[in-house]
């Protein structure tokens, strides 16, 4: 399970692992540090408020797979720039 216990101490770069579907909610909430963070391919759901109030997070490219961006998962990320591709997903 992904949790940055000590915000104060979250590094400023950090790159998740491959098989990773899932940030929980809060799991980066007041990383105020985090500037650039790697999120894997496969990852399909970001959990609510699981970046809010990371100040120095400058940019974020989201992946194909994701399906689910969870309320408030980037609020008060007030450096921030996201990189995401519009697809529409068809059940036909």
């Amino acid at each position: 399970r992904i949790r940055c216990v000590l915000a104060v101490q979250c590094p400023g770069k950090i790159s998740l692992p491959d098989g990773l579907i899932e940030i929980p909610p809060f799991a980066f909430w007041g990383c105020k540090k985090l500037a650039t963070i790697s999120l894997p391919a496969g990852l399909i759901s970001v959990g609510q408020e699981a970046f809010s109030f990371c100040e120095a997070l400058s940019s974020i490219a989201l992946p194909d797979s994701l399906l689910s961006i969870g309320q408030n998962a980037f609020k008060h990320c007030i450096s921030l720039r996201v990189s995401l591709r519009c697809l529409m997903h068809s059940n036909r």
